[in-house]
């Protein structure tokens, strides 16, 4: 495979999906390979080299181009995709183009003529599957465009995206696709959005009509996974402007221009975006709906508290010890520490779907790896002190944190799970409430990350499973209370995004158990524990 990649690769584009896309590719790259890389915002470029010290940064879009063999464009329209292949110079040794931007059909087809005159070969992949999607590497891409073009691409494609499909030898049908999936997306969030504000005048909770909708017929992504996690938790962070939303529906309504997925649909959505702001996230476009009468009493019904609610609000008093898991919880990190385990475990030979990592959000890592181990390779029947097991065990866990390092450490994939935690921590502080951090990472890699994100700065106490063990057992609360001098389980609180960490409260048997909706499991899966 190595053989067949470029020696130089250029990426155009480091906005919030660009800079994702990118990050991945960089990290996932075989040594020896150049990259060249340029955003129109200097303190963005700037920012992203600070992160990659390997990484050649450029003053244009044309130097990129210049200084690559294989260059991936990820801008907010067509039209600065066309300015930026306008501007570079004419290509040499026909150089590819990889235009993952999502635009208009005919417009592409333009672009298209104009990369084949400038002398480049082109390509459209646009995306689906947002900034998490792209750390995690497992995007979906709409690509369309010459076989032979394709075929160049596609091993660094599949560095990004699990899930490619080559629609068509015309550049544009990518696009075309791209944007009724995209109508779609918005169609499926508003019309369920809409039918649960009306439930809730008959006193039927959100939550509740989702998990009821998620066990019948209706259920889709946006009732599996985008109201339960960016709406009916108040975050709208999914991490797609509403404005870019608009564009894709705005394209893809004039391209079908049917009864349902047409003018009326398009004059909805930028109804709601003037409404609500073209900055905001998509899935706060709920906020404008006026079934309820105002955004304001929209979202009041579809939360069933208005305005997100301020956990020291309902803290009991008594609480002196906030004991906070970390992936998901404080830490946002896009998913990687377990599509790297799935990854690492795969290439070892372990025999293992991605659902059924899912079932092990808020583990020790050592423990998922010695229960596939042993259920592929033992038959379940192994012991922990059999030499052949552990000795397997310990090394795939050795790939996972040294893989974990690369993801996590090697470029800007983590960062706080908001911007804000730091001041709220410390709120809680000045109150008297310490704050710990347990965790399923191995220390080395807690310790690292607590020191890349300054988290020592407002944090008492922090241990690991590899310490204490794993959840739900309730070692690691007891532990973090003998660290700050807090005798009563009763006063101390446990915050978590899985169903892990709500059953080691429960198992410790603290005062509050609060679970997150920033991180694996929804409203249904916390609630019912």
């Amino acid at each position: 495979m190595a053989a067949s990649l470029p020696r130089a690769l250029g990426f155009v584009g480091l906005g919030s999906m660009g800079k994702s896309v990118a990050s991945t590719l960089v990290r996932k790259l075989p040594v020896g390979i150049s990259v060249n890389v340029y955003d129109a915002n200097e303190r963005v470029t700037k920012d992203f080299l600070s992160c990659h010290d390997e990484v050649v940064g450029h003053d244009d879009a044309a130097g990129v181009l210049q200084n690559s063999e294989m260059t991936f464009i990820c801008v907010p329209t067509t039209s600065h995709t066309k300015s930026i292949l306008s501007e570079a110079p004419d290509g040499v040794n026909n150089p590819t183009v990889v235009d993952l931007t999502s635009g208009a059909p005919d417009e592409v087809k333009e672009v298209a003529a104009l990369a084949k005159d400038k002398g480049f070969s082109f390509v459209e992949a646009p995306l689906s599957g947002g900034p998490a999607g792209a750390l995690a590497g497992t995007l979906t891409t709409f690509v369309a465009g010459p076989t032979d073009t394709y075929q160049k691409a596609k091993p660094l494609i599949s560095l990004f995206s699990s899930n490619k499909f080559h629609l068509s030898e015309t550049p544009g049908a990518g696009s075309a696709t791209k944007s009724v999936n995209n109508c779609l997306n918005m169609m499926n969030l508003l019309s369920a959005s809409e039918g649960l504000l009306s439930l809730a005048k008959f006193g039927v909770k959100a939550e509740d009509a989702v998990a009821a909708i998620n066990n019948s017929s209706g259920r889709s992504l946006q009732t599996q996974v985008r109201i339960p996690k960016e709406v009916l938790s108040g975050e709208y962070n999914y991490g797609f402007f509403l404005k870019l939303m608009k564009k894709d529906v705005g394209i893809g309504t004039k391209f079908v221009d049917g009864d349902l997925i047409g003018k009326d649909f398009f004059s909805l959505v930028e109804s709601l975006e003037k409404e609500v702001g073209g900055d905001e996230d998509y899935t706060a476009s709920v906020k404008g709906l006026g079934v309820a009468g105002s955004k304001e009493a929209a979202l009041n019904l579809l939360t069933g508290s208005g305005p997100k609610a301020d956990p020291e609000a309902y803290m009991p008093s008594q609480i002196k010890l906030l004991v906070c898991d970390m992936a998901g919880t404080t830490v946002e990190e896009g998913g990687l520490v377990y599509q790297t385990l799935f990854n690492v475990l795969q290439e070892a030979g372990v025999d293992l779907t991605f659902d059924e990592i899912d079932a092990w959000h808020g583990a020790h890592k050592l423990k998922v790896v010695e229960h596939f181990v042993n259920r592929h390779e033992f038959g379940g029947v192994a012991e922990l002190d059999d030499a052949k097991f552990r000795d397997r065990s310990d090394a795939i866990h050795d790939n996972f944190v040294e893989g974990i390092k690369r993801a996590y450490f090697d470029s800007d994939n983590i960062q706080l799970i908001r911007p804000g935690l730091k001041e709220h921590f410390n709120d809680f502080r000045a109150k008297g409430v310490k704050i710990g951090l347990n965790t399923g990472y191995p220390v080395e890699i807690q310790d690292a990350i607590i020191k890349k994100l300054d988290m020592q700065d407002f944090v008492d106490t922090w241990v690991s499973a590899q310490n204490w063990g794993g959840r739900p057992k309730a070692h690691m609360i007891h532990a973090c209370m003998r660290n700050v001098g807090i005798d009563d389980v009763r006063e101390v609180a446990k915050a978590g995004d899985t169903v892990l960490d709500i059953q080691e409260g429960v198992q410790a048997g603290v005062g509050f158990n609060i679970g997150v909706l920033s991180g694996a499991d929804g409203v249904a899966t916390l609630r019912n524990q």
